[in-house]
């Protein structure tokens, strides 16, 4: 069985999030539906960052779109998400619900090392009116943040945990 290989490629990603819906809150499915784009910036002699990432707690991942374009020394990747994702909610103060939620993506890798991820700040947000009827979305934030698991895996060339490098975006709902 072929063994992964070190990425040649150790450039930093940039990577933004930016929401455009929030709909199908199910507190029994402990669910909600978002709507999203994440975009990367990569050296152009890398991969695409956006071929492998995984959405965190998504019961569902649909790619809605994708679009991918090389700029001199760059790769622009893009793709807007629908996933159905996993929230433990708090229905505790009813009717005056308050739930932080957020959206984290991070790398389907086959390498040793993982993608290391800086936040696309300035263009990350979110659309007007994304939250539904009755609900209203503020404090969104866009951040990198580094992973561990608590195990190795077993692999033998490496004694320490698997770690990788994640971006997400927060955001509180409230009615």
């Amino acid at each position: 069985m072929p063994q992964p290989t070190p990425s040649a490629v150790s450039a930093q990603i940039t990577v933004g999030i930016y929401l455009t819906a929030i709909q199908g809150i199910d507190t029994s499915r402990s669910s909600f539906l978002a709507d999203f784009y994440v975009w990367a910036k990569s050296p152009a002699d890398a991969l695409d960052p956006l071929a492998n990432v995984t959405i965190v707690r998504a019961k569902t991942q649909t790619t809605l779109y994708e679009w991918r374009q090389k700029f001199s020394e760059q790769i622009w990747s893009l793709r807007k998400y629908r996933c159905e994702l996993l929230n433990d909610w708090d229905p505790g103060n009813f009717p005056f619900d308050r739930h932080i939620l957020a959206i984290a993506v991070i790398p389907n890798s086959d390498e040793y090392t993982s993608p290391s991820y800086q936040v696309d700040e300035k263009n990350s947000g979110m659309a007007d009116y994304v939250a539904p009827h009755g609900w209203r979305i503020t404090n969104f934030k866009i951040f990198s943040q580094n992973v561990a698991y608590g195990s190795n895996f077993g692999d033998p060339n490496d004694t320490a945990p698997y770690q990788y490098n994640a971006v997400t975006a927060s955001f509180l709902l409230m009615r």
